[in-house]
């Protein structure tokens, strides 16, 4: 499958946010829960009803979280954080996919509001890379909105490949996805520009 067309990037570059990055534990999860909260109902807004994302997607984000870090956690997932002054801005968060082994599911990458654009997420991207290879991955993917254009366009700058539209079920709701695919991890793990430049 052919990458979408895409309308001209319009996002400001921001400054670096100084921050840690640290594996996370069912300790993180109120702080997770609260992030992934805010990021959805900024991110999501004209994507999922407004009703669903003022109302029961906090029960259903809490109830998530519960399952994956202290109910059922999955063997070989991986929940990386970053963190300033104390503060979560960000995290991403893999785990086995049963249809494709060898291959990480992104199941989540967010940051906060206030941090998009500073690097951050691309920061997260490499990290969780380097942090997926030694427990058995050799590629990664995910499913993100096909109307969330940013975000689109973020994975197909950091060496994404779209391999697949279609609905998916997400949280309840019908909705219209890309699956983009890194059949190699150590993309994900080199800057931008030097895969630009390595493909002279």
């Amino acid at each position: 499958m052919t990458a979408p067309e895409l309308p001209a990037d319009r996002a400001t570059t921001k400054a670096a946010v100084p921050c840690d990055l640290r594996e996370g534990t069912a300790s993180d999860l109120e702080a997770v829960v609260a992030l992934h909260l805010a990021s959805w109902r900024d991110s999501y807004r004209g994507l999922l009803p407004d009703g669903y994302l003022d109302g029961a997607l906090a029960d259903d984000l809490a109830a998530k979280w519960q399952r994956k870090l202290i109910d059922s956690p999955t063997p070989g997932s991986l929940l990386l954080l970053a963190e300033s002054d104390g503060k979560l801005v960000g995290f991403l968060y893999a785990c086995r996919d049963p249809e494709r082994p060898g291959s990480a599911y992104i199941d989540n990458l967010h940051v906060a509001p206030e941090c998009r654009g500073s690097g951050l997420g691309a920061r997260l991207l490499r990290q969780a890379a380097a942090r997926l290879s030694p427990l058995g991955y050799r590629g990664a993917h995910l499913l993100v909105f096909a109307r969330n254009e940013a975000a689109v366009r973020f994975y197909l700058r950091h060496g994404g490949r779209v391999v697949h539209r279609g609905l998916e079920d997400l949280m309840g709701h019908p909705a219209d996805t890309y699956r983009i695919v890194w059949p190699d991890l150590s993309v994900l793990t080199e800057e931008p520009s030097q895969r630009i430049r390595g493909k002279g």
